[in-house]
């Protein structure tokens, strides 16, 4: 999951990819937004759907489906609400909430230790996608396209 980090920032250079929450605001959104996420991962349903992902037999899609599916949620809740939530929040906190859900599905045991760093990428792209399925905004769409492609290079 450092991985992915480390190619977004080298991607988008570290100006716009900070190690700590967004400022002007967007840091205490950004905090709500990742607790709220963590406290899902943990309830029942969370640990649920963490168990039925990491039962299928592609571990990495199913982890994929169960953090795209929240935020997914999330984004939808957000337009509903008349609210937006920018593209680099979602997209920085669906990074901390693959690393969650990944650290949850290692506890396990069914995720093979030397495949972690493979399966965190492949579940976060997985997720990513679901994320612009679910973005109505053309704009935000193409925002999402182009992070994806400035952290895996065009291999998404």
């Amino acid at each position: 999951m450092a991985l992915i980090k480390e190619q977004m920032q080298q991607a988008q250079g570290p100006e716009q990819v900070p190690q700590q929450a967004p400022k002007q605001g967007g840091g205490e959104k950004y905090k709500r937004l990742l607790q709220m996420l963590l406290k899902f991962l943990y309830s029942e349903q969370g640990i649920e759907m963490t168990k039925q992902a990491v039962s299928q037999e592609d571990i990495a899609t199913g982890i994929g489906q169960v953090v795209g599916h929240v935020m997914g949620k999330v984004l939808n809740d957000a337009q509903q609400q008349g609210k937006k939530i920018p593209p680099i929040v979602i997209m920085r906190a669906a990074i901390e909430f693959t690393q969650a859900v990944m650290e949850m599905a290692s506890e396990t045991g069914k995720v093979p230790q030397e495949q972690i760093d493979q399966i965190a990428q492949k579940a976060f792209n997985a997720a990513l996608q679901r994320i612009a399925q679910v973005t109505q905004d053309p704009q935000e769409r193409e925002q999402y396209a182009q992070m994806t492609d400035a952290v895996y290079g065009g291999q998404a």
